[in-house]
Parts: C-alpha cells; sequence; structure tokens
C-alpha cells in the first residue's frame, strides 16, 4: 500500500511498465502528476512528447487508481523531459519506491544504477510548486504512517 513516511510519501511497489500497479500506488503517482503539472494542456504534452521523440499520452492524467496505457506514456514523457534537463533519472516508464534504511528515516536518493530515483523528483517538485498541497495527500489518499522500514503502520 502506498504510504507515508513523514514528510515523503512512497510506494508499496513499482508503477509503471512491468510494475505491480497497486491500486493506492498508481493513485499516489497520478496525483503527483497533476499536482506537478497543475495548468498542463494537452497542446502543451503533444509538443513535449514530439519535441523529446516519445509517443504523447491522449489525455490529462486522471486520479482513478489504474494504470494503463497513457498513464506509461505520462511517465516515459516526464522522465525523458527531467533527463533532458539534465537529471541523471531511468527513462524506462516505470516508477520504483524509495528504499529506506529499516528503523531509520535515511531515504537514498539513488539506485544502485547510480540513477536518481523518479519517486523522490516528483516529491521534490511538488513540495517546490505547492508544498501545503503536497503535504495534504496523505489526507487526501487515507495513506497510513510508516515509522521506519518495517511496513507497521502507525495508525494516528
Amino acid at each position: 500500500m502506498a504510504h507515508r513516511t513523514f514528510p515523503l510519501y512512497n510506494l508499496s511497489a513499482s508503477v509503471g511498465k512491468g510494475g505491480v500497479n497497486r491500486t493506492d500506488d498508481v493513485r499516489l503517482v497520478q496525483v503527483l502528476i497533476t499536482q506537478c503539472l497543475p495548468t498542463v494542456t494537452m497542446q502543451m504534452v503533444t509538443q513535449r512528447a514530439k519535441e523529446n521523440n516519445v509517443p504523447a499520452p491522449s489525455s490529462l492524467v486522471s486520479v482513478t487508481g489504474n494504470y494503463n496505457d497513457d498513464l506509461g506514456k505520462w511517465i516515459v514523457l516526464l522522465q525523458t523531459q527531467t533527463k533532458k534537463m539534465g537529471v541523471n533519472c531511468a527513462t524506462d516508464g516505470r516508477i520504483d519506491p524509495i528504499p529506506i534504511e529499516r528503523n531509520t528515516l535515511d531515504y537514498a536518493s539513488t539506485g544502485k544504477n547510480g540513477k536518481q530515483y523518479y519517486l523522490l523528483i516528483m516529491i521534490r517538485s511538488a513540495i517546490h510548486l505547492n508544498a501545503k498541497a503536497y503535504l495534504d495527500l496523505g489526507e487526501r489518499l487515507t495513506l497510513p504512517y510508516i515509522l521506519d522500514g518495517s511496513q507497521a503502520a502507525l495508525n494516528l
């Protein structure tokens, strides 16, 4: 289940191409995309996809909790655009959970492949654009608090 380890939100499993695509995890990714791109239009999306030589999604992201081909195209487009801006991230169409050390709040920012976790990039963008809306996501999505890497939820 998607969850929060203050101040970060995390996934329980990967979302995207070849991912587990659990409903709560997909919803979190969908909400982060919509929060990071509050004023995007389909015309802008089509142009960015063309510039990056990737397939364009056919619609804006809606929060359904269901993974589909369009969400996969969104993920690839955003990853590709981010990489083009000089950020070392994967462009594989998948967003993986950020691993944390058990009993600590020490999040790894890069994976074993040396690439930044795209979820962390999305979180940083969401905080930068609207910190209050980002912090309210946990209540909006009813995500449990996880105090450490043990996956034991704290019911507050």
